[in-house]
């Protein structure tokens, strides 16, 4: 009896043993990633075939302790939202630069401010995605700017290929489209938590 109690105690280990081994191989695979997609230039940009602007960037995974050491910023962004970090799989951040220049022509024009006539001189451009206009009078110029933009962020697995096989998961990326053609993606970020 002292026999089968000693296999099956060695046949737990064993099988502790394995399972253990298994979330070490996990654990260092996800490291690994995690070291490509911060080690390599992981934003890119490309052209779509109507010419818009998209950028593709890795994910990261991180638990939620690493998520509260190295980007804490998020975590009280997310805190003064009101929303538990355990209830959050993913964060995503994207910073767009928007740059137009433009050559607008000045005119006269005469306006009433506090029942004053007062007289200055005004600009109005726009087009699809930016206005901007404005009023110069004596040392001051009045500005009004308003930039309209839409946004498509799509995230997708990237399969492991051999010759024409996929299978299993290389890495997940984000690609994030803009419409504006003045606007440029200079921050894109994916975070999944585990």
């Amino acid at each position: 009896m002292r026999k089968y109690a000693v296999i099956v105690v060695l046949i737990l280990c064993l099988c502790a043993v394995i399972m253990y081994f298994r979330e070490v191989v996990k654990e260092n695979l996800r490291l690994e990633r995690n070291q490509v997609a911060l080690l390599s230039d992981s934003l890119s940009h490309y052209r779509t075939k109507t010419g818009e602007l998209v950028s593709s960037v890795e994910q990261l995974e991180m638990t939620i302790g690493e998520l509260r050491r190295h980007r804490s910023e998020l975590v009280s962004q997310l805190k003064s939202m009101r929303i538990r970090l355990r209830d959050v799989q993913s964060l995503s951040t994207t910073a767009i630069e928007n740059r137009v220049e433009v050559f607008v022509p000045i005119r006269d024009t005469i306006y009433i401010d506090t029942e004053k006539v007062v007289k200055a001189q005004s600009f109005h451009w726009s087009d699809a995605w930016t206005s901007i206009q404005g009023v110069i009078q004596n040392d001051s110029v009045k500005l009004k700017y308003q930039s309209r933009d839409t946004l498509l962020q799509v995230v997708r697995v990237v399969p492991k290929r051999f010759l024409f096989f996929r299978w299993g998961v290389k890495e997940i990326r984000q690609d994030v489209k803009v419409s504006n053609p003045n606007a440029k993606i200079t921050c894109n970020e994916l975070i999944s938590l585990i």
